[in-house]
């Protein structure tokens, strides 16, 4: 039997790392085909959290013909980790700039590297109770 949940915890932490993988590869690929500028906080977006509410900054900034976007970072917190006034770096896509996110690496990674460290612990522990599964079968 621990042989099975083993094998199964195995299988998940693999499925979970391939989810991380690709994850990499979409912020690579949306860093890819990006522009860089500075922008700056305007106010905040409230959204619903587990234990209350997180306000998710919102920014505007230019692209280089003048013309200036605004967009809500999909990552919020509580307290907010920025202010009104503050200026931040942007990171936008090249052909539709409302596709941004401020350029933080925590904002950016946050979820492939989360992907990645739970599928190591799912596979990391599969592996050991598969062991433990053999080596108790084999003392049989």
């Amino acid at each position: 039997m621990m042989i099975f949940v083993g094998f199964l915890f195995v299988l998940i932490g693999l499925g979970v790392l391939i989810n991380g993988i690709f994850s990499v590869f979409k912020v690579r690929r949306q860093l890819a085909g990006s522009g860089k500028t500075a922008g700056i906080v305007s106010g905040f977006g409230k959204i619903m959290g587990k234990s209350g509410y997180l306000y998710c900054p919102q920014v505007e900034f230019p692209v280089p013909n003048g013309q200036i976007f605004k967009f809500q970072s999909e990552f919020g917190t509580q307290p907010p980790s920025y202010q009104v006034g503050q200026r931040v770096p942007v990171v936008y896509n090249l052909i539709n700039p409302s596709q941004a996110e401020i350029d933080s690496a925590m904002i950016l990674w946050f979820v492939p590297g989360c992907l990645i460290v739970m599928a190591l612990g799912f596979a990391g522990l599969g592996l050991a109770l598969f062991g433990i599964g053999v080596f108790v079968e084999l003392s049989r």
